[in-house]
């Protein structure tokens, strides 16, 4: 059995020119292993996006600068 997920952050954001809703919670992996989730949902014209990476603990601090990145950068094309 799992242990439920554990709420880290939840904050407004904007990405692509949206706003959206940000998440990051920690939860056990198949293996039991804690890993930490950070996923973003944003609507653009009425299509519903989601983003998410997730990682071990021990890689968070690396993946959580990934995930800036990607948020920071990313575009809808026409």
């Amino acid at each position: 059995s799992h242990t439920p997920e554990q709420e880290l952050e939840r904050t407004s954001i904007t990405i692509a020119g949206a706003t959206g809703e940000l998440v990051a919670y920690s939860f056990p992996d198949l293996k039991n292993a804690s890993t930490i989730t950070r996923e973003v949902f944003f609507n653009v014209d009425g299509v519903l996006w989601n983003i998410y990476i997730y990682s071990g603990t021990d890689k968070s601090d690396e993946t959580k600068l990934d995930f800036e990145h990607i948020i920071n950068t990313f575009k809808v094309l026409p």
